[in-house]
């Protein structure tokens, strides 16, 4: 997971499902609004490392706490994927940039 960390002052854009067709394009389109500040999650974790992502499983609720603690620096989750409750998404913190606006 240390690998997949980057200083940023505004944080990073989490896709998660980001290597399947929908969230392969979202994360390329947004690749271009936010360069170097998104970062693709699938539960591949051997295809995560290779396209520079990270291992994330939205039926997890607790590992996927742990992965956006682990990262530390997330400002927004996408969800390409349809997890099978609510809970992932009522997990995710809202955080506000220290500037006030998001980007």
């Amino acid at each position: 997971m240390a690998a997949a960390r980057s200083a940023s002052e505004e944080g990073r854009v989490l896709v998660v499902g980001g290597h399947g067709a929908v969230g392969g394009t979202v994360t390329a389109a947004l690749s271009r609004w936010f360069p170097g500040r998104v970062l693709p999650a699938g539960r591949d974790g051997a295809r995560a490392r290779r396209l520079g992502g990270v291992r994330v499983d939205v039926r997890d609720p607790d590992a996927f706490a742990r992965v956006l603690e682990e990262l530390g620096d997330v400002a927004a989750v996408v969800f390409c994927v349809e997890p099978p409750d609510a809970e992932p998404a009522q997990g995710v913190r809202v955080l506000v940039p220290r500037s006030g606006r998001v980007r």
